[in-house]
Protein backbone atom coordinates (compact mmCIF):
# COMPACT_ATOMS: atom_id res chain seq x y z
CA UNK A 1 0.00 0.00 0.00
CA UNK A 2 1.36 3.40 -0.96
CA UNK A 3 1.46 6.31 1.47
CA UNK A 4 -0.59 8.32 -1.04
CA UNK A 5 -3.31 5.63 -0.95
CA UNK A 6 -3.43 5.80 2.85
CA UNK A 7 -3.67 9.61 2.81
CA UNK A 8 -6.62 9.55 0.44
CA UNK A 9 -8.17 6.55 2.19
CA UNK A 10 -8.31 8.07 5.66
CA UNK A 11 -9.92 11.32 4.53
CA UNK A 12 -13.38 10.05 5.51
CA UNK A 13 -14.69 9.27 8.99
CA UNK A 14 -15.73 5.76 7.91
CA UNK A 15 -12.05 4.72 7.72
CA UNK A 16 -11.95 4.49 11.52
CA UNK A 17 -13.66 2.19 14.06
CA UNK A 18 -15.20 5.22 15.75
CA UNK A 19 -16.88 8.42 14.68
CA UNK A 20 -13.76 10.37 13.65
CA UNK A 21 -13.61 14.16 13.59
CA UNK A 22 -10.88 16.70 12.88
CA UNK A 23 -9.01 14.36 10.55
CA UNK A 24 -5.55 15.58 9.54
CA UNK A 25 -2.43 14.05 8.02
CA UNK A 26 1.12 15.18 8.75
CA UNK A 27 4.12 13.95 6.78
CA UNK A 28 7.68 13.76 8.08
CA UNK A 29 10.87 12.34 6.61
CA UNK A 30 10.16 8.92 8.12
CA UNK A 31 6.45 8.74 8.93
CA UNK A 32 2.88 9.59 8.06
CA UNK A 33 0.87 10.73 11.07
CA UNK A 34 -2.91 10.53 10.88
CA UNK A 35 -4.82 12.58 13.45
CA UNK A 36 -8.44 11.59 13.99
CA UNK A 37 -10.62 12.61 16.91
CA UNK A 38 -8.91 11.75 20.18
CA UNK A 39 -6.25 9.55 18.57
CA UNK A 40 -3.08 9.74 16.49
CA UNK A 41 -1.77 6.98 14.22
CA UNK A 42 1.88 6.92 13.19
CA UNK A 43 2.68 4.89 10.07
CA UNK A 44 6.28 4.26 9.06
CA UNK A 45 7.35 5.00 5.50
CA UNK A 46 8.77 2.04 3.52
CA UNK A 47 12.26 3.56 3.27
CA UNK A 48 15.87 2.41 3.60
CA UNK A 49 18.45 4.95 4.76
CA UNK A 50 21.99 4.70 6.10
CA UNK A 51 20.71 4.81 9.67
CA UNK A 52 17.34 2.98 9.46
CA UNK A 53 15.65 0.16 7.61
CA UNK A 54 11.84 0.29 7.20
CA UNK A 55 12.02 -1.48 3.84
CA UNK A 56 9.70 -4.43 4.58
CA UNK A 57 6.34 -4.79 6.30
CA UNK A 58 7.87 -7.18 8.84
CA UNK A 59 10.51 -4.61 9.77
CA UNK A 60 7.94 -1.85 10.04
CA UNK A 61 5.87 -4.01 12.40
CA UNK A 62 8.97 -4.76 14.47
CA UNK A 63 9.83 -1.08 14.83
CA UNK A 64 6.22 -0.13 15.60
CA UNK A 65 6.26 -2.61 18.48
CA UNK A 66 9.68 -1.35 19.54
CA UNK A 67 8.44 2.25 19.48
CA UNK A 68 5.54 1.46 21.80
CA UNK A 69 7.74 -0.51 24.21
CA UNK A 70 10.43 2.18 24.47
CA UNK A 71 8.11 5.17 24.68
CA UNK A 72 6.02 3.63 27.42
CA UNK A 73 9.05 4.17 29.69
CA UNK A 74 8.27 7.89 29.58
CA UNK A 75 4.57 8.15 28.72
CA UNK A 76 2.86 4.80 29.36
CA UNK A 77 -0.64 6.24 29.17
CA UNK A 78 0.04 7.88 25.81
CA UNK A 79 1.03 4.82 23.75
CA UNK A 80 -1.96 2.54 23.26
CA UNK A 81 -0.45 -0.17 21.04
CA UNK A 82 0.13 -1.28 17.44
CA UNK A 83 -2.85 -1.61 15.09
CA UNK A 84 -3.23 -2.83 11.48
CA UNK A 85 -4.16 -0.83 8.40
CA UNK A 86 -6.24 -3.04 6.08
CA UNK A 87 -8.31 -2.89 2.93
CA UNK A 88 -11.99 -3.90 3.20
CA UNK A 89 -14.36 -3.75 0.27
CA UNK A 90 -11.87 -1.62 -1.64
CA UNK A 91 -11.56 0.95 1.15
CA UNK A 92 -8.79 1.71 3.64
CA UNK A 93 -9.63 0.74 7.20
CA UNK A 94 -7.66 1.79 10.28
CA UNK A 95 -7.76 -0.98 12.90
CA UNK A 96 -9.56 -3.03 10.30
CA UNK A 97 -10.00 -6.78 9.86
CA UNK A 98 -8.23 -9.03 7.45
CA UNK A 99 -4.64 -9.10 6.25
CA UNK A 100 -2.63 -6.10 7.41
CA UNK A 101 -1.22 -4.01 4.57
CA UNK A 102 0.49 -1.62 6.99
CA UNK A 103 0.82 -1.11 10.72
CA UNK A 104 0.45 2.00 12.85
CA UNK A 105 1.40 3.03 16.36
CA UNK A 106 -1.81 4.19 18.06
CA UNK A 107 -1.50 7.06 20.52
CA UNK A 108 -3.68 9.48 22.39
CA UNK A 109 -3.86 12.75 20.48
CA UNK A 110 -1.99 15.58 22.17
CA UNK A 111 -3.22 19.20 22.21
CA UNK A 112 -1.38 21.11 19.47
CA UNK A 113 -1.40 24.36 21.41
CA UNK A 114 0.45 22.77 24.35
CA UNK A 115 3.41 21.46 22.38
CA UNK A 116 6.61 22.98 23.74
CA UNK A 117 7.77 24.30 20.35
CA UNK A 118 4.41 26.06 19.89
CA UNK A 119 4.62 27.53 23.37
CA UNK A 120 8.19 28.66 22.70
CA UNK A 121 7.13 30.43 19.52
CA UNK A 122 4.52 32.31 21.55
CA UNK A 123 7.03 32.95 24.38
CA UNK A 124 4.69 31.11 26.75
CA UNK A 125 7.12 28.63 28.31
CA UNK A 126 7.64 29.48 31.96
CA UNK A 127 10.44 28.68 34.38
CA UNK A 128 8.08 26.35 36.25
CA UNK A 129 7.47 24.36 33.04
CA UNK A 130 11.22 24.02 32.55
CA UNK A 131 11.63 22.85 36.16
CA UNK A 132 8.91 20.22 35.69
CA UNK A 133 10.51 19.04 32.46
CA UNK A 134 13.94 18.75 34.09
CA UNK A 135 12.43 16.77 36.95
CA UNK A 136 10.71 14.37 34.53
CA UNK A 137 13.94 13.85 32.58
CA UNK A 138 15.95 13.20 35.76
CA UNK A 139 13.41 10.60 36.90
CA UNK A 140 13.55 8.92 33.48
CA UNK A 141 17.35 8.82 33.39
CA UNK A 142 17.56 7.36 36.89
CA UNK A 143 15.56 4.35 35.77
CA UNK A 144 17.02 4.07 32.26
CA UNK A 145 18.89 0.87 31.53
CA UNK A 146 22.68 0.76 31.55
CA UNK A 147 25.36 -1.93 31.46
CA UNK A 148 28.40 -3.05 29.45
CA UNK A 149 26.48 -3.43 26.18
CA UNK A 150 25.07 0.09 26.45
CA UNK A 151 28.19 1.72 27.90
CA UNK A 152 30.21 0.86 24.80
CA UNK A 153 28.22 3.40 22.78
CA UNK A 154 29.77 6.18 24.87
CA UNK A 155 33.40 5.26 24.27
CA UNK A 156 35.59 7.84 22.48
CA UNK A 157 36.10 5.51 19.52
CA UNK A 158 32.36 4.91 19.13
CA UNK A 159 31.63 8.64 19.32
CA UNK A 160 34.31 9.41 16.74
CA UNK A 161 32.84 6.93 14.26
CA UNK A 162 29.38 8.43 14.68
CA UNK A 163 30.74 11.97 14.43
CA UNK A 164 32.62 11.25 11.19
CA UNK A 165 29.45 9.83 9.63
CA UNK A 166 27.38 12.87 10.65
CA UNK A 167 29.97 15.26 9.22
CA UNK A 168 30.01 13.29 5.98
CA UNK A 169 26.24 13.55 5.67
CA UNK A 170 26.23 17.29 6.48
CA UNK A 171 28.85 17.74 3.77
CA UNK A 172 26.12 17.15 1.17
CA UNK A 173 24.51 20.45 2.21
CA UNK A 174 27.52 22.76 2.11
CA UNK A 175 27.03 25.87 0.05
CA UNK A 176 23.50 27.13 0.65
CA UNK A 177 23.12 26.69 4.40
CA UNK A 178 26.63 25.98 5.74
CA UNK A 179 29.96 26.93 4.22
CA UNK A 180 32.69 24.39 3.62
CA UNK A 181 34.99 26.50 5.79
CA UNK A 182 32.56 26.44 8.72
CA UNK A 183 32.15 22.68 8.35
CA UNK A 184 35.93 22.21 8.36
CA UNK A 185 36.16 24.24 11.58
CA UNK A 186 33.37 22.14 13.11
CA UNK A 187 35.14 18.94 12.10
CA UNK A 188 38.41 20.11 13.66
CA UNK A 189 36.69 21.26 16.86
CA UNK A 190 34.81 17.99 17.38
CA UNK A 191 37.76 15.76 16.52
CA UNK A 192 40.11 17.75 18.77
CA UNK A 193 37.56 17.75 21.60
CA UNK A 194 37.18 13.98 21.60
CA UNK A 195 40.95 13.49 21.49
CA UNK A 196 41.59 15.96 24.32
CA UNK A 197 38.79 14.66 26.52
CA UNK A 198 39.25 10.91 26.22
CA UNK A 199 39.77 10.53 29.96
CA UNK A 200 36.60 12.50 30.68
CA UNK A 201 34.57 10.39 28.24
CA UNK A 202 35.95 7.17 29.70
CA UNK A 203 35.15 8.42 33.20
CA UNK A 204 31.55 9.05 32.12
CA UNK A 205 31.40 5.43 30.95
CA UNK A 206 32.79 4.21 34.30
CA UNK A 207 30.22 6.34 36.17
CA UNK A 208 27.35 4.64 34.26
CA UNK A 209 26.36 7.94 32.63
CA UNK A 210 25.75 6.11 29.33
CA UNK A 211 22.15 4.92 29.37
CA UNK A 212 19.34 3.78 27.12
CA UNK A 213 17.83 7.25 26.76
CA UNK A 214 15.24 8.93 24.52
CA UNK A 215 17.64 10.07 21.81
CA UNK A 216 15.53 12.80 20.24
CA UNK A 217 14.48 14.98 23.17
CA UNK A 218 13.77 18.39 21.64
CA UNK A 219 10.83 20.78 21.98
CA UNK A 220 8.73 19.20 19.21
CA UNK A 221 8.66 15.93 21.15
CA UNK A 222 7.47 17.43 24.43
CA UNK A 223 3.91 18.40 25.32
CA UNK A 224 3.05 20.48 28.38
CA UNK A 225 -0.64 20.09 29.21
CA UNK A 226 -1.64 21.62 32.52
CA UNK A 227 0.21 19.96 35.37
CA UNK A 228 1.95 17.33 33.26
CA UNK A 229 4.95 16.69 31.03
CA UNK A 230 4.48 14.27 28.10
CA UNK A 231 7.72 13.29 26.37
CA UNK A 232 7.23 11.10 23.32
CA UNK A 233 8.64 9.85 19.99
CA UNK A 234 11.96 8.46 21.17
CA UNK A 235 14.40 6.82 18.74
CA UNK A 236 13.42 3.22 18.13
CA UNK A 237 15.15 2.48 14.83
CA UNK A 238 18.84 2.77 15.80
CA UNK A 239 20.35 2.03 19.23
CA UNK A 240 23.39 4.21 18.46
CA UNK A 241 21.22 7.34 18.60
CA UNK A 242 19.46 6.33 21.81
CA UNK A 243 22.18 4.72 23.96
CA UNK A 244 24.02 7.89 24.85
CA UNK A 245 25.53 9.94 27.64
CA UNK A 246 22.76 11.59 29.65
CA UNK A 247 24.70 14.86 29.14
CA UNK A 248 24.05 14.52 25.43
CA UNK A 249 20.32 14.10 26.06
CA UNK A 250 20.24 17.20 28.28
CA UNK A 251 22.29 19.15 25.72
CA UNK A 252 19.72 18.42 23.00
CA UNK A 253 16.85 20.28 24.65
CA UNK A 254 19.21 22.99 25.97
CA UNK A 255 20.43 23.57 22.41
CA UNK A 256 16.87 23.67 21.10
CA UNK A 257 15.92 26.29 23.70
CA UNK A 258 18.91 28.34 22.53
CA UNK A 259 17.61 28.00 18.95
CA UNK A 260 14.35 29.61 20.07
CA UNK A 261 16.37 32.52 21.54
CA UNK A 262 15.65 31.40 25.11
CA UNK A 263 19.15 31.14 26.66
CA UNK A 264 17.77 31.84 30.13
CA UNK A 265 15.41 28.86 29.90
CA UNK A 266 18.23 26.75 28.47
CA UNK A 267 20.49 27.60 31.38
CA UNK A 268 17.70 27.04 33.89
CA UNK A 269 16.97 23.61 32.41
CA UNK A 270 20.60 22.53 32.69
CA UNK A 271 21.02 23.92 36.20
CA UNK A 272 17.81 22.33 37.43
CA UNK A 273 18.82 18.98 35.92
CA UNK A 274 22.27 19.15 37.53
CA UNK A 275 20.75 20.14 40.87
CA UNK A 276 18.27 17.26 40.89
CA UNK A 277 20.60 14.62 39.44
CA UNK A 278 23.82 15.56 41.21
CA UNK A 279 25.69 15.22 37.91
CA UNK A 280 27.94 18.24 38.41
CA UNK A 281 30.32 17.04 35.67
CA UNK A 282 27.65 17.47 33.01
CA UNK A 283 28.36 21.15 32.11
CA UNK A 284 31.87 20.22 31.00
CA UNK A 285 30.42 18.28 28.05
CA UNK A 286 27.62 20.70 27.23
CA UNK A 287 29.08 22.82 24.43
CA UNK A 288 30.57 19.80 22.64
CA UNK A 289 27.25 17.99 22.54
CA UNK A 290 25.32 21.18 21.78
CA UNK A 291 27.56 21.81 18.76
CA UNK A 292 27.18 18.25 17.51
CA UNK A 293 23.41 18.12 18.01
CA UNK A 294 22.84 21.52 16.38
CA UNK A 295 24.76 20.21 13.38
CA UNK A 296 22.59 17.08 13.27
CA UNK A 297 19.42 19.17 13.65
CA UNK A 298 20.46 21.32 10.70
CA UNK A 299 21.04 18.16 8.69
CA UNK A 300 17.60 16.77 9.57
CA UNK A 301 15.90 19.96 8.37
CA UNK A 302 17.92 19.71 5.15
CA UNK A 303 16.45 16.32 4.25
CA UNK A 304 13.34 16.77 2.04
CA UNK A 305 10.15 14.90 2.89
CA UNK A 306 9.78 12.23 0.23
CA UNK A 307 6.70 12.49 -1.95
CA UNK A 308 5.67 15.98 -0.89
CA UNK A 309 5.73 19.27 -2.71
CA UNK A 310 7.30 22.10 -0.72
CA UNK A 311 5.93 25.59 -1.29
CA UNK A 312 8.42 28.45 -1.80
CA UNK A 313 7.42 29.90 1.57
CA UNK A 314 7.93 26.62 3.42
CA UNK A 315 11.22 26.03 1.62
CA UNK A 316 12.41 29.46 2.78
CA UNK A 317 11.42 28.69 6.37
CA UNK A 318 13.26 25.35 6.15
CA UNK A 319 16.42 27.05 4.89
CA UNK A 320 16.21 29.60 7.73
CA UNK A 321 15.91 26.74 10.27
CA UNK A 322 18.87 24.91 8.71
CA UNK A 323 21.01 28.03 8.83
CA UNK A 324 19.95 28.78 12.41
CA UNK A 325 21.05 25.36 13.65
CA UNK A 326 24.26 25.38 11.62
CA UNK A 327 25.08 28.86 12.96
CA UNK A 328 24.43 27.63 16.50
CA UNK A 329 26.72 24.65 15.94
CA UNK A 330 29.49 26.90 14.63
CA UNK A 331 29.01 29.28 17.56
CA UNK A 332 29.24 26.53 20.19
CA UNK A 333 32.41 25.27 18.54
CA UNK A 334 33.93 28.73 18.94
CA UNK A 335 34.14 28.19 22.70
CA UNK A 336 33.99 30.83 25.42
CA UNK A 337 35.95 33.92 26.31
CA UNK A 338 38.43 33.87 29.19
CA UNK A 339 36.75 32.14 32.14
CA UNK A 340 35.98 33.90 35.41
CA UNK A 341 34.74 32.83 38.85
CA UNK A 342 32.42 34.92 41.02
CA UNK A 343 32.61 33.74 44.65
CA UNK A 344 29.56 34.85 46.65
CA UNK A 345 30.27 34.56 50.37
CA UNK A 346 28.68 35.61 53.64
CA UNK A 347 26.72 34.32 56.62
CA UNK A 348 23.27 32.78 56.34
CA UNK A 349 20.59 35.25 55.30
CA UNK A 350 23.10 37.63 53.74
CA UNK A 351 21.44 37.49 50.32
CA UNK A 352 23.96 35.32 48.45
CA UNK A 353 21.37 33.13 46.72
CA UNK A 354 19.20 36.00 45.51
CA UNK A 355 22.18 37.90 44.09
CA UNK A 356 23.55 34.73 42.50
CA UNK A 357 20.25 34.22 40.65
CA UNK A 358 20.25 37.76 39.24
CA UNK A 359 23.89 37.59 38.15
CA UNK A 360 23.37 34.16 36.61
CA UNK A 361 20.33 35.30 34.65
CA UNK A 362 22.12 38.41 33.37
CA UNK A 363 25.21 36.57 32.23
CA UNK A 364 24.03 32.99 31.45
CA UNK A 365 26.36 31.58 34.12
CA UNK A 366 26.28 28.23 35.88
CA UNK A 367 25.72 28.46 39.66
CA UNK A 368 27.41 25.98 42.00
CA UNK A 369 25.46 26.11 45.28
CA UNK A 370 27.21 24.64 48.35
CA UNK A 371 23.84 23.60 49.83
CA UNK A 372 23.08 21.49 46.76
CA UNK A 373 26.61 20.04 46.71
CA UNK A 374 26.43 19.15 50.41
CA UNK A 375 23.12 17.32 50.07
CA UNK A 376 24.28 15.56 46.91
CA UNK A 377 27.36 14.28 48.78
CA UNK A 378 25.07 13.16 51.61
CA UNK A 379 22.82 11.33 49.15
CA UNK A 380 19.67 13.31 49.95
CA UNK A 381 17.36 15.56 47.94
CA UNK A 382 18.30 19.28 47.74
CA UNK A 383 14.90 20.13 49.22
CA UNK A 384 15.20 17.75 52.20
CA UNK A 385 15.83 19.76 55.36
CA UNK A 386 17.99 18.73 58.32
CA UNK A 387 17.23 20.68 61.50
CA UNK A 388 20.43 19.82 63.33
CA UNK A 389 22.77 21.74 65.62
CA UNK A 390 25.67 23.87 64.44
CA UNK A 391 28.46 21.62 63.08
CA UNK A 392 26.40 18.42 63.43
CA UNK A 393 25.29 15.68 61.01
CA UNK A 394 25.81 16.77 57.37
CA UNK A 395 27.31 20.01 58.71
CA UNK A 396 30.16 18.26 60.51
CA UNK A 397 33.73 19.47 60.03
CA UNK A 398 34.53 16.40 57.89
CA UNK A 399 31.53 16.86 55.57
CA UNK A 400 32.15 20.60 55.28
CA UNK A 401 35.74 19.89 54.23
CA UNK A 402 34.41 17.58 51.50
CA UNK A 403 31.97 20.25 50.31
CA UNK A 404 34.64 22.94 49.92
CA UNK A 405 36.99 20.46 48.28
CA UNK A 406 34.25 19.66 45.77
CA UNK A 407 33.60 23.37 45.11
CA UNK A 408 37.29 23.96 44.34
CA UNK A 409 37.46 20.85 42.12
CA UNK A 410 34.38 21.97 40.18
CA UNK A 411 35.84 25.46 39.68
CA UNK A 412 39.12 24.01 38.42
CA UNK A 413 37.36 21.61 36.05
CA UNK A 414 34.86 24.08 34.58
CA UNK A 415 37.28 26.99 34.18
CA UNK A 416 39.71 24.55 32.59
CA UNK A 417 36.99 23.80 30.05
CA UNK A 418 36.51 27.54 29.40
CA UNK A 419 33.40 28.18 31.51
CA UNK A 420 32.72 31.11 33.79
CA UNK A 421 30.68 30.29 36.89
CA UNK A 422 29.29 31.48 40.22
CA UNK A 423 30.11 29.66 43.46
CA UNK A 424 27.79 30.37 46.38
CA UNK A 425 28.78 29.36 49.91
CA UNK A 426 29.47 30.98 53.27
CA UNK A 427 33.28 30.67 52.92
CA UNK A 428 33.46 31.64 56.57
CA UNK A 429 37.02 30.36 57.10
CA UNK A 430 40.30 31.26 55.44
CA UNK A 431 41.09 27.60 54.76
CA UNK A 432 37.87 27.33 52.74
CA UNK A 433 38.90 30.26 50.54
CA UNK A 434 42.52 29.18 50.11
CA UNK A 435 41.90 26.55 47.42
CA UNK A 436 40.19 29.09 45.17
CA UNK A 437 42.95 31.64 45.75
CA UNK A 438 45.46 28.95 44.83
CA UNK A 439 43.49 28.22 41.64
CA UNK A 440 43.58 31.89 40.66
CA UNK A 441 47.32 32.07 41.36
CA UNK A 442 48.15 28.86 39.50
CA UNK A 443 46.00 29.33 36.41
CA UNK A 444 45.51 33.08 36.14
CA UNK A 445 41.72 32.64 36.15
CA UNK A 446 39.98 35.93 36.91
CA UNK A 447 38.26 35.69 40.27
CA UNK A 448 36.13 38.09 42.30
CA UNK A 449 35.14 37.38 45.92
CA UNK A 450 31.87 39.17 46.74
CA UNK A 451 31.16 39.41 50.46
CA UNK A 452 27.44 39.84 51.06
CA UNK A 453 26.67 41.73 54.26
CA UNK A 454 23.56 43.07 55.96
CA UNK A 455 22.47 44.49 59.31
CA UNK A 456 21.66 41.91 61.99
CA UNK A 457 17.97 42.80 61.92
CA UNK A 458 17.85 42.21 58.15
CA UNK A 459 19.60 38.84 58.50
CA UNK A 460 17.12 37.74 61.17
CA UNK A 461 14.09 38.85 59.18
CA UNK A 462 15.28 36.98 56.08
CA UNK A 463 15.91 33.78 58.00
CA UNK A 464 12.46 33.89 59.60
CA UNK A 465 10.79 34.48 56.22
CA UNK A 466 12.84 31.76 54.53
CA UNK A 467 12.12 29.21 57.24
CA UNK A 468 8.43 30.04 57.09
CA UNK A 469 8.34 29.58 53.29
CA UNK A 470 10.30 26.31 53.43
CA UNK A 471 11.12 26.47 49.72
CA UNK A 472 14.88 27.16 49.94
CA UNK A 473 17.35 24.26 49.98
CA UNK A 474 19.33 25.98 52.76
CA UNK A 475 19.06 24.71 56.35
CA UNK A 476 20.09 28.09 57.81
CA UNK A 477 17.98 28.96 60.87
CA UNK A 478 17.76 31.93 63.20
CA UNK A 479 19.13 29.99 66.20
CA UNK A 480 22.34 29.18 64.26
CA UNK A 481 23.09 32.74 63.13
CA UNK A 482 25.01 33.97 66.20
CA UNK A 483 27.38 30.99 66.14
CA UNK A 484 28.16 31.43 62.46
CA UNK A 485 28.74 35.16 62.86
CA UNK A 486 31.15 34.50 65.76
CA UNK A 487 33.18 32.03 63.70
CA UNK A 488 33.23 34.05 60.47
CA UNK A 489 36.82 34.99 59.63
CA UNK A 490 37.24 38.26 57.77
CA UNK A 491 38.62 37.78 54.23
CA UNK A 492 41.73 39.88 54.96
CA UNK A 493 43.88 37.44 52.98
CA UNK A 494 41.96 38.15 49.75
CA UNK A 495 43.78 40.82 47.71
CA UNK A 496 41.76 44.08 47.60
CA UNK A 497 41.50 43.94 43.81
CA UNK A 498 39.78 40.54 44.15
CA UNK A 499 37.30 41.58 46.87
CA UNK A 500 33.99 43.45 46.69
CA UNK A 501 31.94 44.04 49.86
CA UNK A 502 28.22 44.67 49.29
CA UNK A 503 25.45 45.77 51.62
CA UNK A 504 22.61 43.56 50.39
CA UNK A 505 19.99 45.80 51.93
CA UNK A 506 20.01 47.58 48.56
CA UNK A 507 17.78 46.48 45.63
CA UNK A 508 19.07 43.39 43.85
CA UNK A 509 19.37 45.05 40.44
CA UNK A 510 21.45 47.84 41.97
CA UNK A 511 23.74 45.27 43.59
CA UNK A 512 24.12 43.42 40.29
CA UNK A 513 25.03 46.71 38.60
CA UNK A 514 27.79 47.22 41.18
CA UNK A 515 29.20 43.78 40.44
CA UNK A 516 29.11 44.32 36.68
CA UNK A 517 30.73 47.75 37.01
CA UNK A 518 33.51 46.24 39.09
CA UNK A 519 34.08 43.50 36.51
CA UNK A 520 34.09 46.01 33.66
CA UNK A 521 36.58 48.26 35.46
CA UNK A 522 38.90 45.45 36.50
CA UNK A 523 38.72 43.15 33.47
CA UNK A 524 37.50 45.41 30.69
CA UNK A 525 35.14 42.76 29.41
CA UNK A 526 31.71 41.14 29.75
CA UNK A 527 31.20 37.89 31.62
CA UNK A 528 28.76 36.51 29.09
CA UNK A 529 30.10 35.13 25.77
CA UNK A 530 26.76 36.02 24.17
CA UNK A 531 26.53 39.62 25.41
CA UNK A 532 28.39 41.29 22.55
CA UNK A 533 26.15 39.53 20.06
CA UNK A 534 22.79 39.80 21.84
CA UNK A 535 23.05 43.09 23.72
CA UNK A 536 25.60 45.14 21.75
CA UNK A 537 28.18 45.13 24.53
CA UNK A 538 31.20 47.24 23.52
CA UNK A 539 33.43 46.94 26.57
CA UNK A 540 32.52 50.41 27.85
CA UNK A 541 29.15 49.80 29.47
CA UNK A 542 26.79 47.02 30.41
CA UNK A 543 23.05 47.45 30.37
CA UNK A 544 22.49 43.83 31.43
Amino acid sequence: MLIEDIISGVAGADAFPFEATDIETVQTQMSLIVLAGEYAYKIKRPILLDFLDFSTLEKRLHFCEREVLLNRRLSPELYLGVVPITMEDGAVRVEGRGTPLEYAVKMKRLPDDRMMNVLLEGELVTGAMIDETASAVVDFHRGAETGPGIAGYGSPDSLEREMVEDLREVGAYTGETISSGALEEMSAFMSDWIREHRRLLLRRVEQARIRDCHGDMHSRNICLPSGAVDIFDCIEFNDVFRCIDIAREVAFLAMDLDAYDQPELSKRYVERYVELSGDDGLPELLDFYKAWLALVRGKVYSIPVVGTEISPGENKRSVIRERRYFELAHGYAGGHGAPMVLVLMGVMGSGKSALARVLAERNSLHVVDSDVVRKSLAGISPTEHREVGFGEDIYSKEMTSQVYGSLADTARRLTGAGYSLIIEASFSRREQRSALLDLAGETGVDMLFIECTARRAVLERRLIERQRAGEDCSDGRLELLSRQMEEFERPDEVPPEMLLVLDTGKPLEELADEVMDRIDAAMGRSLCPLCSERFGYDGENNDG
